[in-house]
């Protein structure tokens, strides 16, 4: 198997983890698959798990009975013999406790034609136990609902758009769904914005859609931040391509909303020396973003670093 089929296939599994589809993850784990767990994992977790639906009934499922919880991954590292380093770090809640777990991983991925072959975990364990610790009483308030103080007054922004829709066709087209959806995204001093619907509720498909705007805007607030942050650490970025993705469920009445958003930024940076650092940007960006802290949906990255003339 190539190094970029491996590499797909793990994005994959997170991708799984990320929409909490069980199939999905079945369906990258190989028949021999070997899950081993770190030691030290609460709720005697730490050990060996053998095929699939050993992993998923008896790991898997059990942690998800006390947090929710998913991996969220900064970086894929291919390090040879089939393996695929993936680093990140789990973010959820436990369940109980209501405390937020937010733990750093190390998965290492061994992948067959047949698909993930074993799965080794490297994580802080502290991190998990510490979640499950029930909150103390302040003030009649547990720790874990107790509203933050905050010591400084935020700046304001304020942002103008105007939409212009002019696609009334005449006669009773309006009433009959008829009406045209392309419209105007204009701000003052800028080119318009065509927008349509999505071409599945009848919009134009040459158009923008407002889902579309919406996950291109989380991937450049990330973009951007990425940017900043890797400038202010003297690292010399040369390439971003972020192919972003978005999930929308939509209800019976028509109604819906995002589920979440997945980033897939490809960074290419000068100094192999400074890979480490660039990686972990990813997450300094993920949570300054101002979009993706606006947003009451999880908004995922999983960023693959390369050097100039080479993988990182």
């Amino acid at each position: 198997m190539a190094v970029e089929e491996r590499l797909q296939a793990a994005r994959r599994l997170y991708d799984g983890f990320a929409a909490g589809d069980r199939q999905a993850l079945l369906a990258e784990l190989a028949p021999e698959f070997h899950g081993v767990v770190a030691d030290g994992m609460p709720a005697d977790l730490a050990g060996d798990y053998y095929g699939p639906a050993a992993m998923l009934r008896d790991c898997w499922g059990k942690v998800l009975m006390l947090f929710d919880v998913r991996p969220v991954p900064d970086e894929y590292l291919q390090v040879g013999d089939g393996r695929i380093v993936v680093l990140g770090r789990y973010e959820g809640t436990a369940r109980k406790s209501g405390r937020a777990l937010s733990a750093a991983f190390a998965h290492v991925l061994r992948i067959s034609d047949d698909g993930i072959v074993e799965l080794r975990q490297i994580t802080d364990t502290a991190c998990w136990h510490a979640a499950l610790e029930p909150p103390t009483e302040v003030d009649g308030r547990s720790e874990a609902t107790r509203p933050t103080a905050r010591t400084e007054t935020p700046r304001t922004h304020s942002y103008r758009a105007v939409v212009r829709w002019g696609g009334d066709r005449g006669g009773d087209t309006f009433s009959g769904q008829g009406y045209d959806r392309a419209h105007e995204i204009l701000a003052e001093g800028k080119p318009p914005v065509l927008g349509s619907a999505d071409p599945a509720f009848r919009g134009d498909p040459a158009r923008w859609n407002p889902e579309e705007l919406l996950v291109a805007a989380l991937s450049q607030c990330h973009m951007l931040w990425y940017l900043h942050l890797a400038a202010d650490a003297h690292i010399v970025v040369v390439d971003y391509v972020d192919e972003a993705s978005g999930t929308m469920s939509e209800h019976a009445d028509g109604a819906g909303e995002f589920t979440s958003v997945m980033l897939r930024p490809t960074v290419t940076i000068v100094e192999a020396s400074a890979l480490p650092t660039a990686s972990a940007l990813h997450q300094a960006a993920a949570t300054k973003c101002f979009i993706a802290r606006s947003v009451n949906f999880p908004v995922h990255h999983a960023a693959t670093m390369r050097v100039t003339g080479g993988t990182g």
